[in-house]
């Protein structure tokens, strides 16, 4: 698994994080994350784990 993408970090209810914009890729991207994986939350801040399908 070298170099692939093992998480993706969810944007937060303030925006911040990959999820900015409600449409285009970056929108489709997280949900597809949502639906295929299972989130965690650390600190606050919800982060999928790439590794681990739902």
């Amino acid at each position: 698994m070298n170099g692939d993408i093992k998480y993706f970090i969810a944007s937060d209810s303030e925006g911040r994080g990959p999820d900015r914009e409600s449409n285009g890729s970056a929108s489709e991207i997280t949900a597809w994350v949502k639906v295929n994986f299972t989130a965690t939350e650390v600190g606050g801040i919800i982060i999928y784990n790439l590794a681990q399908i739902s």
